[in-house]
């Protein structure tokens, strides 16, 4: 199981990358949350946070939205990125296992200020940075309001 794939990120970031729960381990102390009920007292597990990941594919200025990929429910979102950059994390483990595949998923992303699909958290397996707002598969560039 650690060798197996969690995470991949990938999109308007320097380097894509594939993770394992060895790699996620591996990732700065600074970059880590240890017991994410401090955030959330309905939450449990350990966590990356966002910038965390961020840092490590050395994202690009030009990135405005994250896509996330649900492994359980097909699910798909995209949000920007600016509000949930320095809140949102990353719940890989529980009492210092990698997340059950069959009961959970690889992974969890959790943002305590962007509600998902009436949910805050979402179980997926990738994260792709992205310019622009995807709709219905395709890109779509939001142009600036005046």
């Amino acid at each position: 199981m650690s060798d197996d794939i969690l995470l991949r990120v990938k999109g308007e970031v320097e380097e894509s990358v594939e993770l394992s729960f060895t790699d996620l381990e591996a990732i700065d102390d600074s970059n880590r949350i240890i017991d994410v009920s401090q955030f959330d007292p309905k939450r449990k597990g350990d966590a990356i946070k966002l910038t965390g990941l961020l840092d490590l594919t050395g994202v690009h200025p030009t990135a405005k939205y994250i896509g996330l990929h649900g492994t359980l429910d097909n699910f798909h979102a995209s949000i920007p990125l600016e509000p949930v950059r320095e809140k949102a994390f990353l719940i890989y483990r529980v009492d210092g296992l990698p997340l059950d595949v069959k009961a959970a998923a690889p992974s969890a992303f959790t943002s305590p200020t962007t509600r998902l699909s009436h949910r805050r958290d979402r179980r997926m397996c990738q994260c792709e940075v992205r310019r622009s707002h995807r709709v219905h598969g395709r890109e779509r560039i939001r142009q600036p309001t005046r």
